[in-house]
């Protein structure tokens, strides 16, 4: 995007703020939900969810059996809860929307 159309729309607001507060904030807490459901799947399966660390298992329980990085997916719905929280247009552009789900 050329910077100038940029910041015509950046200031635009994404959803009216009680509504862009009550659905961002529920966004977060199920985000919230769903990263503490698959860290704890990872380590009654007997591996860390780390990314970085080697797993000696594929874990295809809990939350894995709908989505392959259900973290990654957390983490995307807590940035488009934040930009509806604090209705950032800019925000919710720039990430939240590659999810990984299970075929």
């Amino acid at each position: 995007m050329p910077p100038p159309l940029a910041y015509l729309v950046a200031p635009l607001p994404v959803a009216p703020t009680a509504v862009g507060l009550v659905a961002g904030a529920t966004l977060i807490v199920v985000a919230v939900a769903l990263f503490g459901w698959a860290g704890r799947t990872m380590f009654a399966a007997g591996e860390h969810p780390d990314p970085i660390q080697l797993t000696a298992a594929i874990v295809a329980t809990g939350p894995y059996r709908f989505t392959r990085n259900p973290i990654y997916v957390a983490m995307a719905l807590i940035t488009v809860g934040v930009a509806l929280v604090v209705s950032s247009g800019w925000r919710l552009a720039a990430g939240g929307w590659r999810w990984s789900f299970r075929r």
